[in-house]
C-alpha cells in the first residue's frame, strides 16, 4: 500500500469512528445524562461535564454511553463561557476553567431545538487555612493543630493529610476524616504512621467541602452536579 492509498485507508478508519459516536442532537433531553463537577481550587475553578445515555431500567447508576455534543445542534455552557471538549481515558468531557471564583454557576445545555435545559450551582463557602502554616514542620508523635476560616456551622468537611506518591514517610494512606466544620480540628498525635525508610518528608494537608446541587427534572435520570471548594496547605512531618 503507497502512502496515498495508506492516508486514505486512516481517514477512512477515522471517519467510521466518528460516525460510530452517539451524539446528543440524536436523543430527547428527557433521555440525556448529565454529570458536572464544579471544582474551586486554589488556582482557579474547574468545571467538567460529561453527557450520557440514560440506561437501562434498573441499570447501576442509571447512565449508559458517552455522548458528542452535535457542534451544529447543541452546545454546553457555563455562566456563559462555552465549554471545550476533552477526549481522556476513553471518556470524553467538557470543560471550563475561571481564573476568579464565583458563589455560583449556572451550567447550561443550549439546544436548537428549544428543549434547553440548566442548572443553578450554588458553592459551598471558600476557606482558607490558617494552621499548620506554609512550609512549617509537625512530629507525627504530638497533636497537630488545623485551623481554618471561615467556619461552616452544621456542615461537614472532609481533612486529609498525604505524603506524596511513591514515598514511605507515612506508611498507608495517611490521616483522611470527614469531620465538622467548626474551623478547627486536632488531629491526634501518632495518627499518622512513620514509615521505614524515611522520618521526614513533605506532606500535603487538603480540607475539602462538598454540597450536591438540584438536578434538573428536564434531564433522565441518574446524573450528579457536585460543588467542591478544596484548600491545600504543604508541611514538614517529621518523627
Amino acid at each position: 500500500m503507497d502512502a496515498r492509498n495508506g492516508s486514505l485507508a486512516l481517514l477512512a478508519l477515522g471517519a467510521i469512528a466518528c460516525s460510530d459516536t452517539p451524539r446528543s442532537c440524536d436523543l430527547s433531553t428527557s433521555a440525556l445524562v448529565l454529570q458536572a463537577t464544579v471544582s474551586d481550587l486554589d488556582d482557579g475553578v474547574a468545571v467538567e461535564i460529561e453527557l450520557e445515555t440514560a440506561g437501562e431500567t434498573g441499570s447501576p447508576g442509571g447512565s449508559g454511553t458517552t455522548l458528542a455534543l452535535c457542534p451544529d445542534a447543541d452546545r454546553l455552557e457555563v455562566n456563559g463561557v462555552v465549554a471545550e471538549e476533552l477526549y481522556a481515558l476513553g471518556h470524553r468531557y467538557y470543560v471550563v476553567s475561571f481564573d476568579e471564583s464565583a458563589s455560583s454557576y449556572e451550567i447550561s445545555l443550549q439546544r436548537n431545538d428549544n428543549t434547553s435545559v440548566s442548572a443553578i450551582v450554588e458553592m459551598p463557602p471558600t476557606l482558607e487555612i490558617s494552621e499548620p502554616g506554609g512550609g512549617s514542620t509537625r512530629s507525627r508523635g504530638e497533636p497537630i493543630e488545623i485551623g481554618w476560616t471561615p467556619s461552616w456551622s452544621g456542615h461537614q468537611i472532609n481533612l486529609a493529610i498525604e505524603d506524596e506518591i511513591g514515598s514511605s514517610c507515612i506508611e498507608g494512606l495517611g490521616y483522611d476524616s470527614d469531620i465538622d466544620d467548626t474551623g478547627s480540628f486536632s488531629v491526634g498525635a501518632n495518627a499518622l504512621i512513620g514509615g521505614s525508610a524515611a522520618s521526614t518528608c513533605e506532606v500535603t494537608l487538603t480540607l475539602t467541602r462538598v454540597l450536591e446541587a438540584e438536578y434538573p427534572a428536564e434531564l433522565a435520570a441518574g446524573g450528579s452536579i457536585t460543588a467542591i471548594v478544596k484548600r491545600r496547605r504543604l508541611f514538614t512531618s517529621v518523627e
